[in-house]
């Protein structure tokens, strides 16, 4: 008799749906919320999802179902109990419901931290040498970098590089 369970790579994670109330309170929760979140009927949506940004700053907070319109969808990836998630907001009449995904993979491999930090800096307009100057290396190094960043994020330019890495949350601005 064949096995007839899909293997890990052929089977889809399913997405937690939670729905709440205007005050963003859980009234409901798919087995995939439970599952990921716990029992969370009954709680508060920001205090049992919690997400965070990259900087792991909240993006969950207490009221923030009410700043989510009606017909509209927030949409953001963050840091749920230490995963990468995609969490989107949708109100619909008195009702919010959130699904939560897993995030996109990231394509290719991934920045080195000094690659990251060359890209950050090259963001906010600084050339190869003052980037050099800045973190302590030769201006040949910083180069380096930047091939290898380019390369990786399969960009001709360094703008498209910056581009690439803002849209994918590899680099952020500050």
């Amino acid at each position: 008799m064949a096995d007839t369970a899909p293997s890990a790579a052929n089977r889809a994670v399913a997405p937690a749906l939670v729905l709440l109330d205007r005050d963003g309170t859980i009234l409901a929760a798919t087995a995939a919320a439970t599952t990921r979140l716990g029992q969370c009927v009954g709680k508060a949506c920001w205090d049992v999802v919690g997400g965070l940004d990259e900087e792991r700053r909240p993006i969950c907070s207490p009221g923030c179902t009410t700043r989510v319109e009606e017909g509209e969808t927030s949409a953001s990836d963050a840091f749920v109990r230490g995963d990468r998630r995609r969490l989107e907001c949708s109100r619909a009449d008195d009702f919010v419901i959130v699904v939560m995904s897993d995030a996109p993979a990231r394509e290719g491999p991934a920045l080195t931290p000094r690659e990251t930090q060359v890209l950050e800096l090259a963001a906010t307009g600084s050339s190869a040498r003052e980037s050099a100057e800045e973190l302590g290396i030769g201006v040949a190094t910083v180069r380096s970098h930047i091939v290898n960043a380019r390369r990786k994020l399969g960009a001709r330019t360094v703008v498209q590089a910056v581009a690439r890495a803002l849209v994918q949350g590899d680099i952020i601005i500050r």
